[in-house]
Order: C-alpha cells, then structure tokens, then sequence
C-alpha cells in the first residue's frame, strides 16, 4: 500500500504531488489523463484507499500508469486502451 501512496505525479501545472497528499482534484484529473475510467463525472471525494485501490487495479492488469518517477518531465500522455481492464462483468459466471 505505502509503495503506491509515495509514488509522484505530474498536476497540470507541472507541479509534482505524490498520491497520498494529492488533492482529490488533483488526483481525479491525472486519473483521467491515465485513460482510467472511474466514473462519467469524476469522483469528487478520494479516500486514500480507494487511490491506491485504483492504481493496484490497474497495474495489476498492465496499465503503464504514468509517474513522475518514470517521467520526470511531463506527465500528460495517456493511455487509451485502459478501459477495458475496468469494465464490469455483466454476469456473476464472467468475474470469475
């Protein structure tokens, strides 16, 4: 858990935040730029275990999440194949 909430990104303003102190905007629009598809209308309160929760998921199924580790200049490019590791099942029989 603690291995992700130190991890860095890049805010709009090239600022870097790491995902433990990162405002919930702040969070909300790198998840965005990161293709993850969390909700139409962004979530406008992040507990920490859902951020971490998030980006395990995602790493989990091989989204290169872009950190400020990895790139320390820009951290705006995004990855558009992300929504598919996302998707609900729509049966009980397709989550196993």
């Amino acid at each position: 858990m603690w291995e992700v909430a130190v991890k860095s990104f890049h805010t709009v303003d090239r600022r870097i935040v790491d995902v433990e102190h990162a405002t919930d905007e702040e969070f909300q629009t790198w998840i965005a730029s990161q293709g993850i598809p969390v909700d139409e209308e962004g979530i406008s309160e992040w507990v920490f275990e859902d951020r971490v929760g998030v980006i395990n998921h995602a790493l989990r199924f091989g989204v290169n999440l872009n950190f400020a580790e990895d790139n320390p200049v820009s951290n705006t490019s995004t990855n558009e194949d992300s929504s598919e590791v996302f998707e609900c099942p729509t049966s009980a029989s397709e989550a196993i």
